[in-house]
């Protein structure tokens, strides 16, 4: 299991089984300025790991085998929770769809190339929160707008908007 640190920049590795630590991963970015790691998602061959650096604005990848960063990605501002879509990238199967809640928009990154291949704006989000996804759309919950936008994964455009009632 891996177990993200907000306050040390690490990330933990823990055994299922016997619950003790066998690891431990730094993602620090920058020294002296603590990224405030809040998720992570592990790639599908489980040999990356996609941290969410929300006070750098970026992705942190770390290699699950040498416990070492790989790469940096830069994405929008304030990011906070991300989500792994299979079949969403027809080239190579997996895209990482991560919100940035500061500027409304959503970052999506190719798992493979380490790349973000489009940044979705789109006046329904309102402080976007968190993103899952079933049957070719990506449904993005919205803080200040009680409703959840829903997108196709291949085109990335909007489709629908689900509104909460009396709220």
């Amino acid at each position: 299991a891996y177990v993200v640190s907000e306050d040390s920049d690490e990330v933990f590795v823990l055994d299922w089984a016997s619950m003790t630590e066998i690891g431990r991963m730094s993602t620090t970015l920058h020294a002296g300025q603590v990224n405030a790691n809040h998720m992570a998602q592990l790639s599908s061959d489980g040999r990356l790991l996609f941290v969410v650096a929300t006070h750098h604005d970026a992705i942190v990848v770390v290699d699950t085998e040498t416990m070492e960063n790989r790469a940096e990605i830069s994405v929008g501002a304030h990011p906070s929770h991300v989500g792994s879509c299979g079949g969403c990238n027809l080239e190579v199967g997996y895209d990482l769809w991560v919100v940035n809640e500061d500027d409304d928009s959503i970052s999506v990154i190719d798992m493979a190339k380490l790349e973000v291949t489009d940044t979705i704006v789109d006046p329904t989000l309102a402080v976007p929160h968190s993103v899952r996804f079933a049957d070719g759309r990506a449904y993005v919950a919205n803080i200040a707008g009680n409703q959840i936008s829903v997108f196709d994964t291949q085109s990335h455009q909007r489709v629908d908007v689900l509104l909460a009632p009396n709220i």
